[in-house]
């Protein structure tokens, strides 16, 4: 909510990288909503920019993930888990070996 017309057009600028031509901003009013004890309740209010960019710019996203690594850490994080649920699966067999009829549970 502080920020100016200039404030947003500085900071497109040097994060993003590209020109900006023109900016307009808005206040968007917050909802008024009854929670659940009846009473009635205004969310926060938030300004919203449109910036404007010269006609030959493209924007795109910076890429702030590399996605080779999050690839390598789901497949690290899969193989722990197909591990810790076999495991689980064995010890869950050798209980009802030894206790026949009960259930795993009650043989804690």
């Amino acid at each position: 909510m502080e920020m100016t017309k200039e404030d947003v057009k500085n900071y497109i600028e040097k994060i993003y990288k590209v020109p900006v031509v023109k900016v307009n901003t808005r206040i968007a009013l917050g909802k008024c909503e009854r929670n659940e004890l009846g009473y009635v309740v205004k969310r926060d209010d938030v300004k919203r920019a449109y910036v404007t960019l010269p006609r030959y710019e493209k924007f795109e996203y910076p890429k702030l993930f590399d996605n080779e690594n999050r690839l390598k850490e789901k497949d690290k994080d899969d193989k722990s888990y197909k591990e810790a649920t076999s495991e689980h699966k064995n010890e869950m067999d050798k209980l009802n070996k030894t206790t026949p009829g009960y259930s795993p549970w009650f043989t804690i």
